[in-house]
């Protein structure tokens, strides 16, 4: 499954976690796990938007899952 992800992301190269999880039918607890491996080689990158919300206010308006984006290298 690795491969189809990295394929994904060639395709993708700015995809949410949540979009991850919702095309491969996972959770996003397992594909954050399966994303550590591309991560370890350097593919990609892990970009955490904890702490922002879409339109600047303070209180976050999305799911800690939603705000976790990964960015190709």
């Amino acid at each position: 499954m690795i491969s189809e992800i990295k394929k994904y992301i060639d395709e993708h190269p700015f995809v949410s976690l949540a979009a991850l999880s919702q095309h491969f039918q996972v959770e996003s607890s397992a594909m954050e796990k399966m994303m550590e491996v591309l991560l370890e080689k350097a593919y990609a990158q892990k970009l955490d938007g904890s702490g922002r919300s879409c339109a600047g206010c303070l209180s976050p308006c999305a799911k800690p899952e939603e705000i976790i984006y990964y960015e190709k290298i």
